[in-house]
């Protein structure tokens, strides 16, 4: 099972605590951590649950089911691209199957 790592538990209590959007790289600058850093603990948090929504804005806390629905359709769009990339790759000889 996985649990909040202190970072973890940094970075949502800043989203929950601050009122509008969030950037990366506010997170960044006061945490001391890097994009990558706050890109994994926004991962861990979702996969745990926390309503960690994202937009063009930033980030943001939110239980409306509008929000997390618009932030579950821009990671679908995320995974198309993904999947388009892997098997783009996968045509000139990556080494695995899509």
């Amino acid at each position: 099972m996985t649990t909040l790592s202190e970072l973890d538990r940094q970075i949502l209590d800043h989203i929950r605590h601050t009122f509008g959007f969030v950037k990366s790289y506010q997170l960044e600058q006061l945490l001391g951590i890097s994009g990558k850093e706050v890109r994994r603990s926004i991962n861990t948090l979702r996969r745990l649950s926390y309503g960690v929504c994202s937009s063009q804005k930033g980030y943001y806390y939110s239980t409306n089911e509008h929000d997390i629905e618009n932030t579950i359709h821009n990671l679908s769009c995320r995974v198309v691209g993904i999947n388009a990339a892997m098997e783009g790759l996968a045509k000139i000889g990556g080494g695995c199957r899509v």
